[in-house]
C-alpha cells in the first residue's frame, strides 16, 4: 500500500558543526555539481535568465549562468537531449518526447503527440514559429500550433533504409527564409526549401555524422562532425564542413582545427563561430572557417556539447560540457563553463547543476557528514560536510578510473575500497589519512570482477568467474585473500549478515553454457565453503541485504521484493513486479527497509512506471513510495544511512548526484 507524506524542511547539525539541509520524505540533492549538459539556451526575454538541459533534468539561471536551480516540474523523464527557447516559449526534448513551458521553464506540460525518444529540436523564426523534432526510428516531424499536432516530414530522408538516415542529431532553420532548413545525421546533411516537405541530401559524403549546424552572418553554414576515435589511419573524416553556396556543396574547413571531432556550434551576432569539440575544448574562427584558433585558458581538453551567448553581453558565453549522441558511447562532462572576457579565460560555473552520474555512495561508520561518492568518468569524490563540499580523491587511481563501486570500511573511520573497471578489473584501498594516495590490492585473485563487499573487523569479498563462479574473501582488509567456489554462478551481490560475520550470502545467475541450478547461495565459515540454498536471482551489487540481529532474516530484490526467514532456504514476495535492483535496511531501525530501481545507464521506461524507491517502515508488510523530489525516471544505484541517525538517507543517482533526505514515517 502507498501512501503519501507531507514534507517540511529540517536542519540537521553535524558533529563538525556545518549544517546539511535534509527535508522530510523529500530528496535534495547535495551534489557533486557537474554532469553532462546537451543544450543551452538564452531567454530573449529576459537576458540573464539561461536555461540547460543534461542527463539529470532542467536547470534555470537567473544570473547569466553564475548558478543553476533544477526545474523538472511536470517532466516525466530527466534525460534530456535537446533545447530551444522561441516566441517566449521553453520546449525540451528527450526521451520522453517534447515538452513545453510557458513560464519560464518553471512548469512543463508535455506534448502527447510529439515524436519520443527525441534526439533533435529546432524553431523557426518569429512570434509564433514552426517546430521541429526528430526521434530515434521516428524521422523528422512539424508542429505549426506550437506542439499540440505534429507531422511526419520524412520524404527524401530514406526512412526504410536498414539504419535510418533520419536519425537526425541538428536541425537548423534560415533566420530569414523559415522554409529553407538543414538537417544533419549519421549520414550527413539534408536540406529542404519547403519547410521538411521534402529533403535532398547533400551529394558529397560526409564520412562522420553530423551533430551541429550553424550560419554565421555573412551566409557561411558550418556542419559539425563526430568522429568515431575508432579511426586512426588517415584518410580521417573531416571535423568540420562549410557550405559558401547555403548547403548545396561542402567542403572541409579544418586549419588549424587541432581536434577529432566538432560537437557544438555557436555563430555570435559579431561574426565569430565558436566550435565546440569532442576531445579538444574549444576553438574559434573570425574568416568563415577558413582558419581557426584554440581558446585554450581553462578549457583545454574538454569534450564541449553546448554552447550559448548572452543576449546583449556578447564576452559572457557559457559551454555545457560532456556528450549525448545515439549510437556513441555518452561521454560524462563537468558541467558548465563560462567565460565573461569573450573567451579569453574560462572557469566552470556549476554551483547548483546537480546532473553527475555516482555509481555508489559510502557513508563513514562513525564520523557524520563524511561522505565519499563514486563517479564512473571522474573518480571518486568526498566531502567532510554532508555534501556542502565536495574534491576529488583520485591519487592513486588509474588516469580513467571508470570506478564501479565504492564501500567503506564497516568500522574504521576514513577507510575506502573501491573497484576500477579497467583490463584486467583492479581493486584499491584508501588509508584513514586524507592525504595519502590509494593503493592497489595487488593480490587480489585473478578473474575477480566485483561485487565488491566489506564485512566486520576487515573483511572483504569480491565475486568472480574463471572455469567458474567463485567468492573471493579477505580477513585483513585486502592483504591476502583466499577463494571458495559457488558453482557455475556468476555472482551479482554478496551480503555479510552483521550479527554474525561467519554467515555471507550471494546471489546472480547462472552462467549461459551452465544446466539450471540455483542462483543463491550460503556461506557459514566466511566464505571458505557455499552451499546451494534456492533460485533467487539479484542483478545488482547491493540485490541482498541482512538484518542487523537476525541473520536468517534476508531481504532480496530480484526485481520483486522477497524476504526470507530461514537463511534462504525459503522465500516469500513481498512487491511483486517493483522492478528492484537494490535492498537496504537502516542500521539502526531494522523494520525500515529500503528498495530501489536502477542501473547505470538505464534510460526512459515508458509509464506508468514503478517507483524508483520504496520503503518499508513495519519490516515490509506495507510500502510506499519515496520519489519526492527524485528527478523524473533517474535510476537510483545506491543508498547510505547516517551512522549516528538512520533516518538520514543518502541516494547515488544516474545523472542527479547525490541527494538526501530525513525519512520520517
Amino acid at each position: 500500500m502507498f501512501s503519501a507524506r507531507v514534507s517540511v524542511l529540517i536542519v540537521i547539525a553535524l558533529r563538525a558543526g556545518v549544517p546539511t539541509w535534509a527535508e522530510i520524505n523529500q530528496w535534495t540533492p547535495i551534489g557533486p555539481a557537474g554532469g553532462m549538459v546537451t543544450g543551452l539556451a538564452v531567454d530573449s526575454r529576459a537576458p540573464n535568465v539561461v536555461f540547460a538541459t543534461t542527463s539529470g533534468g532542467f536547470f534555470r539561471s537567473t544570473d547569466v549562468g553564475s548558478s543553476w536551480k533544477v526545474s523538472n516540474d511536470g517532466l516525466r523523464d530527466a534525460h534530456l537531449q535537446s533545447l530551444v527557447v522561441a516566441g517566449g516559449t521553453v520546449y525540451v526534448a528527450g526521451d520522453d518526447g517534447v515538452s513545453r513551458s510557458d513560464d519560464q521553464g518553471l512548469h512543463f506540460r508535455r506534448l502527447a503527440t510529439a515524436p519520443t525518444l527525441a534526439t533533435a529540436l529546432a524553431a523557426g523564426p518569429g512570434a509564433n514559429p514552426t517546430l521541429y523534432a526528430a526521434g530515434i526510428n521516428a524521422g523528422a516531424w512539424r508542429s505549426d500550433d506550437g506542439g499540440t499536432t505534429w507531422t511526419a516530414i520524412n520524404e527524401g530522408l530514406e526512412v526504410n533504409q536498414p539504419h535510418p538516415a533520419a536519425v537526425i542529431h541538428a536541425f537548423l532553420v534560415h533566420p530569414r527564409r523559415p522554409n529553407l532548413l538543414w538537417a544533419g545525421s549519421e549520414f550527413g546533411i539534408y536540406r529542404s526549401v519547403n519547410g521538411g516537405g521534402r529533403w535532398a541530401r547533400a551529394s558529397a559524403p560526409f564520412g562522420c555524422f553530423v551533430t551541429s549546424l550553424a550560419l554565421d552572418r555573412g551566409g557561411t553554414l558550418y556542419a559539425g562532425c563526430y568522429v568515431d576515435p575508432a579511426f586512426t589511419a588517415p584518410p580521417l573524416p573531416p571535423a568540420l564542413l562549410v557550405s559558401y553556396d547555403l548547403g548545396l556543396t561542402w567542403h572541409p574547413v579544418v586549419h588549424g582545427l587541432a581536434a577529432c571531432g566538432v560537437t557544438a556550434l555557436l555563430a555570435d551576432p559579431a561574426g565569430t563561430v565558436w566550435a565546440g569539440t569532442q576531445d579538444a575544448g574549444i576553438f574559434r574562427t573570425m574568416n568563415h572557417g577558413r582558419s581557426w584558433s584554440p581558446v585554450r585558458t581553462g578549457i583545454e581538453g574538454q569534450t564541449i556539447g553546448a554552447l550559448a551567448q548572452a543576449l546583449g553581453q556578447p564576452s559572457h558565453l557559457l559551454a555545457g560540457s560532456g556528450l549525448s549522441l545515439n549510437g556513441v558511447i555518452p561521454q560524462e562532462g563537468l558541467g558548465i563553463f563560462r567565460t565573461t572576457s569573450a573567451g579569453a579565460s574560462w572557469a566552470l560555473s556549476s554551483r547548483g547543476l546537480t546532473a553527475t552520474t555516482i555509481v555508489a555512495v559510502a557513508a563513514d561508520p562513525t564520523a557524520q557528514g563524511l561522505l565519499s561518492a563514486a563517479d564512473p568518468y571522474q573518480g571518486v569524490f568526498r566531502t567532510r560536510s554532508g555534501g556542502a563540499a565536495w574534491r576529488l580523491l583520485n591519487r592513486g587511481l588509474p588516469p580513467n578510473p571508470q570506478v564501479e563501486e565504492l564501500v567503506a570500511d564497516t568500522a574504521t573511520t576514513g577507510i575506502l575500497y573501491a573497484s576500477a573497471g579497467v583490463s584486467p578489473p583492479a581493486f584499491y584501498k584508501h588509508g584513514a589519512d586524507p592525504t595519502a594516495p590509494w593503493q592497489l590490492l595487488a593480490s587480489v585473485p585473478a578473474g575477480c570482477f566485483g561485487p565488491l563487499t566489506a564485512g566486520a573487523l576487515g573483511q572483504l569479498f569480491v565475486g568472480g568467474f574463471s572455469d567458474g563462479g567463485f567468492v573471493a574473501s579477505s580477513e585483513d582488509a585486502g592483504t591476502s585473500w583466499r577463494v571458495g567456489g559457488v558453482g557455475l554462478i556468476v555472482i551479482e551481490s554478496i551480503a555479510v549478515a552483521p550479527s554474525n560475520p561467519s554467515r555471507v550470502y550471494a546471489s546472480g545467475f547462472v552462467a549461459s553454457h551452465a544446466p539450471p541450478g540455483p542462483t543463491f547461495v550460503r556461506s557459514d565459515d566466511g566464505g571458505v565453503t557455499w552451499t546451494g540454498e534456492s533460485s533467487v536471482a539479484t542483478t545488482a551489487p547491493h540485490g541482498l541485504a541482512v538484518d542487523p540481529s537476525d541473520a536468517n532474516l534476508i531481504y532480496a530484490a530480484a526485481d520483486a521484493v522477497q524476504r526470507s526467514r530461514d537463511g534462504g532456504v525459503t522465500w516469500e514476495t513481498l512487491v511483486g513486479g517493483a522492478n528492484a535492483s537494490l535492498v537496504k535496511i537502516a542500521p539502526r531501525a531494522p523494520n525500515t527497509i529500503y528498495a530501489a530501481t536502477g542501473f547505470p545507464g538505464d534510460r526512459f521506461i515508458p509509464p506508468p512506471t514503478p517507483p524508483r524507491v520504496i520503503v518499508s517502515d513495519d519490516g515490509g508488510a506495507t510500502w510506499q513510495p519515496l520519489v519526492e523530489g527524485l528527478p523524473p525516471n533517474i535510476s537510483v544505484i545506491d543508498l547510505a544511512f547516517d551512522p549516528v541517525d538512520s533516518s538520514v538517507v543518502y541516494a547515488a543517482t544516474d545523472g542527479g548526484g547525490v541527494l538526501v533526505l530525513q525519512r520520517v514515517p
